[in-house]
């Protein structure tokens, strides 16, 4: 579940979010939904983005039960009692179950394939791609280099919907993308 940019652009951007949600699986699309709305019409218009211009995916093309991704992992000792090997980094201290993972291998390959200038990770699941770290605070507003290429994560659309006094922290994380982008950063 991916879009293509529609503007045509000289540099290959990519917005990683989590999973998809209600309306996200309904209309097999990323970021259609009351979070995909607050992105699109607030965060990125504030920030001086044009949406259309990114390649738009999520870590999980499959939404996960109550749009919770803990339905889909185990702790490590639960992962050895079912003869399983916890694999990679664990999301918020629970490791993802092995029928889960072709979800994440095939971000990781259309990653790879578009060799992105820029990706905008819009949440921990996101930034746990591209890290393995899921803590949004290790590295919210600031650029690092991942195996794919410079990144930067914020807040999801969706926790800002619940905790609105995030919203500055995220338009004021774009603009930094967009001074990046620019060359004045």
């Amino acid at each position: 579940m991916w879009t293509k940019p529609t503007t045509p652009s000289d540099k290959t951007l990519v917005l990683l979010g989590e999973a998809p949600g209600e309306q996200e699986e309904k209309q097999n699309r990323p970021f259609v939904g009351p979070s995909g709305t607050l992105l699109r019409e607030t965060i990125m218009t504030m920030a001086g983005l044009d949406m259309d211009e990114w390649h738009v995916t999520n870590v999980f093309s499959q939404r996960p039960p109550n749009n919770d991704l803990k339905a889909w992992t185990l702790n490590k000792t639960d992962h050895k009692k079912m003869g399983l090997i916890p694999r990679d980094s664990p999301l918020s201290k629970q490791y993802l179950l092995p029928q889960y993972w072709d979800q994440v291998e095939a971000t990781e390959k259309l990653l790879s394939e578009l060799q992105p200038s820029l990706i905008v990770c819009l949440g921990a699941k996101a930034q746990w791609l591209l890290t393995g770290d899921d803590r949004i605070g290790t590295f919210r507003g600031s650029f690092f280099q991942s195996r794919f290429g410079t990144a930067i994560s914020t807040f999801h659309p969706a926790a800002i919907l619940r905790e609105y006094k995030m919203l500055p922290v995220a338009v004021m994380d774009l603009v930094k993308a967009r001074h990046w982008l620019a060359g004045t950063l």
